[in-house]
């Protein structure tokens, strides 16, 4: 489908004042669907004071309507109803997206005692027909996620039902995630159950009724592509009071949850790139409150950390790789500072006391080729000496996987024929950990805590660590 690219230009000069308030406007799909259909047709008309203007959008089986406007009308307000009898009210607009489907809606403008702007462009667009299919597990361990403009009619059948989930990429686009439509089933021409912007603004999970769920972008437009959806099959989330995806940019955010039970967990889930990295900065943790987070879905052997209001204010800042991430809150409140800039994180910041973790980017998961990636800590200007106890707990160093340690004086290779030992503690201005696997590792994990240094001084007279973990392989 070609995108549909509307532009609304403000005049202060009006042509004509229109009365709408006599009857229904009614509009039908048109025999070119090429056609942009303008109302008013002159762009610089304006309505009446206290006019009740009513647009009927027909829209018949297997087509949609894509609409656009801009309103400014003082007390006065526009409307939307859609196929569901769903409606958004807006007191002013500029270039408003919105998308009907079978059998139609309605667009109201209502002015008050003062001359209103109103302008509205929509075209008709029919249906893709062909269709694609994804089949969702109920043991499958890592989500499955897309780009929320679906070209094509797009059906998941889940091995009970379908969970879905959206995440917004840019936040000014987020009124086009209303471009793909929901239907609740295996065709196009099921039940409607409302958009991915309506799943996003409901604050919890879509849940298909059977084991179908199908997804369909009706009307393509440029921005329509600015999302993700994640899908699970519905026993994985079903646990969940509620459950929804969280959308992250530059700057860090801000996230209160508040799970009433332990047989009530709040759960979420975030996504980013293959080179990006996610940091747990901070959380405010009540007395009996728990947050486990899982790489992937929630499956037990996917937990890689659990935070309580005894270890939370040594724990963090953590940095998480990967693809995806589930953090499960359970019986209490919780206040999570989540960042995706290691300058806003304080990632860097060491000092005695704090723990943590070093895992590789896909640690846990498989199929993933790795990028190298970085992670460094450094501690506060200050000669005092820092100590770095490691506890290795997963490393694979078969075929020409290698693990180098280094701190600052000596650097130590370990590999196949020279292993290494489970815990150690290093005492230097520099720790540094490198670990290159292939395509076929299963990765690498290391605990560690920052403890007063023992033995030899460092050569700087500031204490530094760097955490320096470069993974070379993809599983």
């Amino acid at each position: 489908m070609k995108y549909l690219l509307l532009f609304f230009v403000f005049s202060t000069v009006y042509a004509v004042n229109l009365n709408c308030s006599s009857s229904i406007i009614q509009y039908y799909a048109p025999q070119n669907l090429s056609q942009i259909t303008k109302y008013p047709a002159n762009s610089n008309d304006t309505l009446s004071p206290n006019q009740y203007c009513r647009f009927h959008f027909n829209v018949p089986t297997g087509y949609s309507v894509f609409l656009v406007f801009s309103a400014s009308l003082g007390n006065g307000f526009v409307t939307v109803v859609d196929s569901i009898n769903v409606s958004k009210v807006y007191n002013t607009a500029f270039q408003q997206p919105a998308f009907l489907i079978s059998p139609g809606g309605y667009v109201y403008v209502q002015t008050t005692n003062t001359v209103g702007y109103f302008n509205l462009q929509f075209k008709y667009y029919k249906y893709n027909t062909y269709p694609i299919n994804y089949p969702i597990s109920s043991s499958a361990k890592d989500p499955l996620y897309l780009n929320t403009q679906m070209l094509q009619p797009t059906t998941f059948t889940a091995s009970t039902r379908v969970s879905l989930v959206t995440i917004p990429q840019i936040a000014q686009y987020v009124q086009y995630l209303q471009a793909t439509a929901v239907f609740d089933g295996p065709t196009v021409n099921s039940k409607y159950i409302g958009s991915l912007y309506d799943q996003y603004v409901s604050g919890n999970q879509f849940v298909s009724s059977g084991k179908y769920l199908t997804l369909y972008t009706v009307a393509s437009t440029s921005y329509s592509a600015y999302g993700t959806v994640i899908l699970q099959d519905y026993s994985i989330t079903s646990k969940f009071g509620k459950f929804l995806g969280i959308s992250m940019e530059n700057a860090p955010r801000l996230l209160s949850l508040s799970s009433p039970s332990a047989s009530q967990p709040v759960g979420f889930i975030t996504t980013m790139g293959t080179t990006n990295a996610e940091y747990l900065i901070a959380a405010n943790v009540s007395a009996n409150a728990k947050i486990d987070v899982y790489i992937g879905s929630v499956f037990s052997d996917r937990k890689i950390a659990t935070y309580n209001i005894s270890n939370v204010n040594n724990s963090l800042p953590q940095e998480f790789l990967g693809i995806h991430r589930t953090y499960v809150v359970t019986s209490g409140q919780v206040t999570l500072k989540l960042g995706r800039r290691t300058i806003d994180s304080g990632f860097q910041n060491a000092y005695i006391g704090r723990k943590g973790f070093i895992a590789s980017r896909y640690y846990k998961t498989s199929g993933l080729a790795s990028p190298t990636i970085t992670a460094d800590i450094l501690a506060p200007q200050t000669s005092q000496n820092l100590g770095y106890q490691l506890n290795i707990r997963q490393l694979d160093l078969s075929r020409n996987n290698s693990l180098m340690i280094a701190n600052g004086d000596v650097t130590t290779i370990y590999n196949s024929s020279n292993k290494v030992a489970s815990s150690l503690t290093v005492n230097g201005a520099m720790l540094a950990v490198q670990y290159t696997g292939d395509s076929n590792t299963t990765g690498f994990y290391m605990d560690f805590e920052i403890v007063p240094a023992k033995g030899v001084l460092s050569r700087s007279v500031f204490c530094s660590l760097v955490l320096f973990l470069v993974a070379n392989f993809g599983f």
